[in-house]
């Protein structure tokens, strides 16, 4: 994952997206559109890059996000704020036959990476 964070990779696809986009919008939609069709598992990370943050005089504690899987049968997204890294997961329904094993799952991962 380091290789993508710190290639030239990311800005030369989104360059590419863009120049795409300025000849032939429709297109670049319509290739996205089709790869979002094909694919049955979706990611997102957000880091915030963000801490301390108050809205008033009271301090935000924690952020949360919620995601929706869209055409996709399962989507997961990652939120950092300070030290915390919430995930949050979202599918859609009949795409989880053992919600149960799922928790399971994410525990037993949880837990690995805590170490």
């Amino acid at each position: 994952m380091g290789y993508y964070k710190h290639s030239p990779m990311i800005y030369l696809l989104s360059y590419l997206m863009k120049v795409i986009y300025s000849v032939c919008p429709r297109a670049l939609v319509e290739v996205l559109g089709g790869l979002a069709n094909k694919s049955t598992f979706g990611f997102s990370n957000y880091a915030t890059l963000l801490s301390d943050l108050t809205i008033g005089d009271c301090s935000v504690l924690s952020l949360r996000n919620v995601v929706k899987p869209y055409k996709m049968g399962v989507f997961f997204s990652a939120l950092s704020y300070g030290d915390s890294v919430s995930l949050c997961a979202g599918c859609k329904v009949g795409n989880l036959e053992d919600v149960e094993m799922f928790r399971g799952c994410l525990k037993t991962a949880y837990e690995e990476i805590s170490i």
